[in-house]
């Protein structure tokens, strides 16, 4: 019957476009972010980047207790609002997760 073209396939054909949840813009049909608002796609990528998230977190607010890489970082902070934004949520990451 499938030779026939009778029966539903459940392959996911490459010219079906991946619709953004969110945005609802088309995107290719292996994509895991939306290319347009850089939403996850898929919840698994989604869960899988979140593990990602809090691993970095930790081994950031590690690698921060040195006093050395404390003092380079801070001093990078200085020249660059954008990643003295980054730093401080870091830390304000790791607070939320020790409770």
């Amino acid at each position: 019957m499938s030779k026939l073209g009778l029966e539903k396939s459940d392959n996911v054909s490459q010219l079906n476009p991946k619709i953004c949840p969110h945005c609802k813009h088309p995107n290719l049909f292996n994509a895991s972010i939306c290319e347009y608002c850089g939403n996850v796609l898929d919840d698994d990528i989604g869960i899988q980047m979140d593990d990602r998230m809090i691993s970095m977190r930790k081994f950031l607010h590690a690698l921060s207790q040195d006093s050395y890489v404390r003092y380079r970082i801070e001093e990078m902070a200085k020249d660059n609002a954008k990643f003295r934004t980054v730093i401080e949520s870091i830390g304000h990451g790791q607070e939320n997760q020790s409770q």
